[in-house]
């Protein structure tokens, strides 16, 4: 899964949501507070184990985390979170872009022939 939420590995499985869900941990969070590495199963480490145990209770009784209703979402979700991305002001549903100008034909005519 580290190799896909970095974009190092191909799954088509997941749809872009391991990655859209590091894009947006990476978005908002601190260069030095978001870490990753690999961590081999079954050794003991706290938040393996802790994330072990929620997979198996999800399997017997559900969480209420309805992952198909974030899975359109998720690939987006760092535009949102982001502050520093040098992206467009966010407004409403979308991002804020002001429309151009109108062209005049003189303008117009001198990019046709250049």
């Amino acid at each position: 899964m580290l190799g896909q939420a970095q974009g190092g590995l191909g799954c088509h499985s997941n749809d872009g949501f391991v990655r859209g869900a590091f894009q947006a941990l990476e978005s908002f969070l601190p260069g030095d507070l978001l870490l990753l590495d690999h961590v081999a199963g079954h050794t003991g480490e706290g938040w393996n184990e802790m994330c072990d145990w929620l997979a198996k209770q999800e399997r017997h009784q559900s969480l209420c985390l309805n992952l198909m209703l974030w899975k359109k979402l998720m690939p987006h979700l760092w535009m949102l979170l982001s502050t520093g991305d040098g992206l467009l002001p966010r407004c409403g549903t979308g991002l804020w872009a002001m429309p151009p100008g109108r062209l005049s034909h003189r303008s117009y005519e001198f990019e046709r022939a250049g």
